[in-house]
């Protein structure tokens, strides 16, 4: 039996990730994470890529990426848009980052 966040995750490798853009560039990094959610999806290696904009706090993104694996997130990272997002958009329209890197536990009762 699994519960709560458990139904959500259906194995594999999971990031949650929240992005605070910095003044005057949250269209900007909207934007740049439309298009690694589109370039993530297109890659075939990432299966699930939400993009969520807070609705308390405009500039705050929440990321939750799905990959088959841990050992399939390397070779996502190498990729050319991860990279361009990872060396570009992060240090010019991210004010604040965090990453919880998540994998799927069975519940007991």
């Amino acid at each position: 039996m699994r519960f709560g966040i458990g139904r959500m995750l259906t194995g594999g490798f999971h990031l949650y990730v929240e992005l605070t853009a910095t003044a005057g560039n949250t269209e900007n990094l909207n934007t740049a994470l439309q298009s690694l959610s589109r370039a993530s999806l297109a890659s075939g290696l990432c299966h699930r890529f939400d993009v969520s904009q807070s609705q308390m706090d405009p500039d705050t993104f929440h990321l939750f990426e799905s990959f088959t694996s841990k050992e399939v997130y390397p070779d996502h990272v190498a990729t050319p848009h991860a990279q361009h997002f990872l060396s570009f958009v992060v240090p010019n329209y991210v004010a604040k980052r965090s990453v919880i890197f998540l994998e799927e536990t069975p519940f007991t009762n």
